[in-house]
């Protein structure tokens, strides 16, 4: 289990041992404690207890279930964020506990007397402990965020809220002009209320919105200020800020220079481990290996790259169809992809995309894009290298899937690369279906002595690969982030982008867990692949790593 998930569940462990415990206390005193959906009580008031109290335990199954599993739609080092507002509210609860002593009831109580309560927390806010729940749900949900966790977050904080406003009847009718003037004085949740004057309203309401802009201003300034710093830090030193504190950061650094290979595996804060070797998913690095599988295609005398994918798949006459040459460019025309049903069920469980979308959807779309008839800019498109799935497998006649891994086997010779089973050392791979479209888009997973053999075929010119880094079209799609750091996108072959400036050919990948760069140069012999188990988004991307590390080795 990664650290921020080990923090998670410590902090739930925290809240309910001290709602248990606090419960068990007064118990010992003679209240009871919990009267949620008890008593003689009006049936408005039963049913919204009755149902916050299944609010309440489902969110906790939802959280438990989330965290267990690590499911989560995205990774970031802000989800630490997230376990922060946690433990605020986790004290906020717990301090409102101890503040509102022997008075304290979970639910409204039907018969007992308790104290109106207005000093210490109770002075800034009317609900504590609500605010409390809140937080602490809301910190979690953004540790391991994913839309079920979400559905019941919103459930909770909903049902708290109505249970809220059905306390507040109960406490004026109990306690009369003493609630009221405390209601007056002190907000629901903050400090300020409905019952302010307008002005004051408006004064809080423009202070807080001034002090998010400032704070959002403030962040805005360090990380463009972080930016401006990356260009001037070193390999060593990006390394150790893309893992710092991050105990789950596993990176795999290997290199070639002057014919020899060697590799360093890095974990938390840039230490250097042993050499274990990890699978690591490759992400689109997959496509070079797909364009490999086409360069072999051209070579048997079954593909012509300048062909129009037409002459190769069933699809309706009299449109304008790109060629096997723009696919592989990605100056096809084609979007990066097209939405599919399947995608619905994959955004709202936060599983890869393209889980389930098969091949017939893909082919079927072919059939129905309309293209211009002109050359396209470049776009890069995960559903072309679908197509080209689709077309290795027809003139082949074998799934995809084997395709690739009998090509990878014996004629690459690489033994630990292949089509992802889910299986490996690591964590949060990637699910794909047999038979998924997308497979050859970015399905394969490696390790560092299979790449870096891979990147010495490249190096050395070997015939299965040698056709495949030739230019085939201009396309200057350098980004500005990129061109800051110096990484250059001038030319394209069968998927290796160009750097003409620098003389790096390159290619990465990203999945939502992983990212990976692959890079060389052969006048200088030097090569360099990086593998991490951390996403793209994640400081410190591969690639940038990968182009710092290629030119110290250069200089």
């Amino acid at each position: 289990m990664r650290a921020i998930g080990i923090a998670a569940l410590a902090v739930i462990a925290a809240f309910y041992a001290a709602y248990f415990t606090k419960m068990f206390l007064q118990k010992r005193n003679g209240v009871k404690t919990n009267q949620m959906g008890k008593g003689n009580k009006p049936k408005k008031v039963l049913a919204i207890e009755t149902i916050m109290k299944i609010a309440t335990y489902s969110v906790v199954a939802a959280e438990v279930f989330s965290v267990i599993f690590d499911f989560a739609v995205w990774r970031s080092s802000y989800a630490w964020i997230g376990i922060g507002v946690a433990a605020v509210g986790v004290s906020i609860f717990v301090i409102a506990m101890i503040t509102m002593r022997d008075s304290w009831r979970a639910g409204i109580p039907a018969e007992d007397k308790t104290k109106l309560v207005t000093t210490g927390i109770y002075r800034v806010s009317r609900n504590p402990a609500f605010l409390g729940f809140d937080l602490t749900y809301i910190g979690l949900l953004i540790s391991f965020f994913n839309y079920i966790h979400l559905l019941f977050v919103v459930f909770a904080v909903v049902m708290l809220h109505l249970q809220i406003l059905q306390e507040e009847k109960f406490l004026t009718a109990t306690f009369g002009e003493s609630y009221v003037e405390y209601k007056k004085r002190t907000g629901r949740y903050f400090v300020f209320d409905r019952s302010f004057s307008k002005k004051k309203t408006i004064a809080v309401c423009l202070a807080v919105v001034l002090c998010v802009a400032g704070a959002l201003g403030g962040f805005m300034i360090y990380g463009t200020n972080q930016m401006k710093k990356l260009p001037e830090l070193s390999f060593r030193q990006s390394l150790e800020y893309t893992t710092k504190n991050n105990p789950d950061a596993v990176i795999t650094v290997g290199v070639i220079k002057d014919w020899q290979t060697s590799y360093k595996v890095y974990r938390r804060n840039g230490v250097e481990l042993d050499k274990k070797q990890h699978i690591y998913e490759i992400g689109s690095l997959t496509k070079t290996f797909t364009a490999a599988l086409v360069a072999k295609a051209v070579k048997d005398g079954k593909i012509a790259i300048n062909d129009h994918i037409d002459g190769y798949l069933n699809l309706p006459g009299g449109k304008n169809y790109p060629t096997i040459a723009e696919l592989l460019t990605h100056t096809s025309g084609y979007n990066g992809y097209y939405f599919e049903a399947p995608m619905i069920f994959n955004f709202l469980v936060g599983r890869n995309d393209f889980y389930g979308v098969n091949k017939k959807s893909v082919l079927e779309r072919a059939g129905k894009i309309k293209l211009d008839k002109k050359e396209h800019a470049f776009n890069y498109s995960n559903y072309g290298f679908a197509v080209l799935g689709l077309i290795l497998e027809n003139v082949y006649g074998k799934d995809y899937t084997l395709l690739l891994n009998d090509f990878v086997k014996n004629e690459l010779r690489l033994e630990n690369t292949k089509i992802s089973d889910g299986k490996g050392d690591l964590e949060n791979y990637w699910a794909w279906k047999a038979g998924d479209a997308y497979i050859p888009a970015g399905a394969i997973t490696s390790n560092i002595t299979d790449m870096l053999s891979y990147a010495e075929l490249l190096l050395k010119d070997d015939s299965n690969v040698s056709e495949c880094v030739k230019p085939l079209k201009r396309t200057d799609a350098a980004t500005e982030s990129y061109k800051a750091m110096g990484i250059g996108m001038d030319s394209i072959g069968m998927a290796w982008i160009i750097d003409e400036k620098s003389g790096i050919t390159w290619h990465n990948g990203g999945t939502g867990n992983f990212n990976s760069y692959l890079g060389f140069d052969k006048e200088s012999g030097v090569a360099v692949v990086i593998l991490s188990n951390l996403a793209p988004s994640y400081r410190i991307p591969a690639t940038v790593l990968g182009v710092k590390l290629i030119n110290e080795l250069r200089a």
